[in-house]
């Protein structure tokens, strides 16, 4: 997940990077913009666009890089808790299988069946085991 979470965190400053520029062509385009909508000049209709369209894409754009930083945060802790429950789980099966090896030495077989039983459904529902 290293190679994702990279590829997220690159695109977030990208799309930051976006945010960005379209601020300062925002800025420099803003007194246009105030002035058509003031109703004091309909000028450039162009550059009034692009003002709109930039003005917006600060938002969208940087939206986008605070999702994507997320993202990534949440992709490597979940990436962390699910191998801390992995060492949890296979701590699990190694326990339940040496309570079926103490249960077979100790001449209990219908009880080490129901243990054997126990830990393959044990080690199948963790994807270890035989289907």
């Amino acid at each position: 997940m290293t190679d994702l979470t990279e590829r997220l965190r690159k695109r977030a400053d990208e799309d930051a990077k976006c945010a960005e520029n379209s601020k300062v062509v925002a800025d420099l385009l803003r007194p246009q913009l105030d002035a058509f909508e003031a109703n004091e000049d309909h000028g450039n209709i162009y550059a009034i666009r692009m003002a709109v369209d930039h003005r917006d894409s600060v938002k969208r754009d940087g939206q986008y890089a605070a999702d994507l930083r997320e993202a990534a945060t949440t992709l490597e802790t979940l990436t962390q808790e699910n191998a801390r429950l992995r060492e949890l789980c296979d701590a699990a099966c190694s326990n339940a299988e040496t309570a079926l090896d103490f249960l077979a030495k100790a001449g209990r077989p219908e009880l080490a069946k129901i243990q054997a039983i126990y830990v393959a459904n044990l080690r199948k529902a963790l994807g270890g085991g035989d289907e």
